[in-house]
């Protein structure tokens, strides 16, 4: 049972840290400006910052090992954790689209450009290094709770890009006597912003939903798996073999079993482990932990 935060745990908290700092700055200046896109981006940082936590807890949680609860462990935990994590941030993405219409309906919004252009320009450079810092120090074996982490930060970058665009054209119309048109762009930023986000939580909910659910998704690792077992049906001269692979988190839940050609030519149990080893040797290099199971038959009923 570990005590001590991991690696990927220490990089997850941290960037839970720098959300909570983004978040109280952007809720609490978006109101002083009375910019809805500023305050999108701080409600956003928010949101990241319980998500990040869950995924702190939910990584941790998944590490625990619990065999009589879970025989087959609890790697399900993570996609489960993705989707409820891309469900909040599509809610928020609809919501913001809702208001920024309703805005623009409403003939547009004044704010201080000049002021959220300064802004905008100091939190693009902090989110830049927020998802470098955090790039930097992810390696192969980290889950895909880190890369999250790391697709958020930079979406939080290219939305900070965009307000300092979009308050530098606002300023640039106020000044050249276009009051009227800059009242516009702040709803539309809002909108655009909320409408390219949609598409990362949508990405997200189908690739951890099809875990979830239990459909194939680890198409690459299964040619590569495949290949190796074919070559130890040709050189061993079975009859024919049926391969099952799925991607559940960090775990890989692998199934080959083998079909003998004669009942009579009975494989030791010596051999069958030769056999498990040879392949496990393979592919052991990827960074999953594996569900590693490999049986021989002579009936093909008891492989199908």
């Amino acid at each position: 049972m570990p005590r001590a935060l991991t690696e990927e745990d220490k990089l997850i908290a941290i960037s839970a840290l720098m959300s909570l700092f983004f978040a109280v700055g952007g809720i609490a200046i978006g109101w002083w400006l009375k910019s809805s896109i500023i305050i999108f981006d701080g409600i956003y940082s928010l949101i990241s910052l319980g998500l990040s936590l869950l995924s702190l807890v939910a990584g941790r949680y998944v590490r625990l090992r619990d065999d009589a609860k879970f025989p087959f462990g609890k790697s399900i935990i993570q996609p489960i954790t993705l989707v409820f994590k891309y469900l909040t941030i599509f809610l928020l993405c609809t919501l913001s689209i809702i208001d920024g219409i309703q805005t623009l309906l409403a003939g547009g919004r004044e704010l201080n450009y000049l002021s959220a252009l300064i802004y905008s320009g100091i939190v693009t450079l902090l989110c830049l290094g927020a998802y470098r810092f955090l790039v930097a120090r992810t390696k192969p074996e980290h889950s895909e709770l880190l890369v999250a982490e790391h697709r958020e930060w930079l979406l939080d970058t290219g939305l900070s890009l965009m307000l300092t665009v979009g308050f530098a054209l606002a300023l640039t119309l106020a000044w050249f006597g276009f009051r009227d048109m800059a009242l516009y762009i702040d709803p539309i930023m809002l909108i655009i912003a909320a409408t390219y986000f949609l598409r990362i939580p949508v990405t997200g909910l189908l690739s951890s939903g099809r875990e979830v659910v239990g459909l194939k998704v680890a198409d690459e690792l299964e040619d590569e798996i495949r290949s190796y077992v074919d070559d130890i049906v040709r050189a061993r001269g079975f009859r024919s073999h049926f391969l099952r692979i799925q991607k559940v988190g960090t775990t890989v839940y692998l199934e080959v079993d083998f079909v003998v050609k004669d009942p009579g030519n009975a494989l030791t149990i010596v051999e069958q482990d030769r056999i498990r080893a040879e392949l496990f040797a393979k592919i052991r290099h990827h960074p999953y932990r594996w569900w590693y199971t490999v049986s021989f038959t002579a009936d093909e009923q008891w492989a199908r």
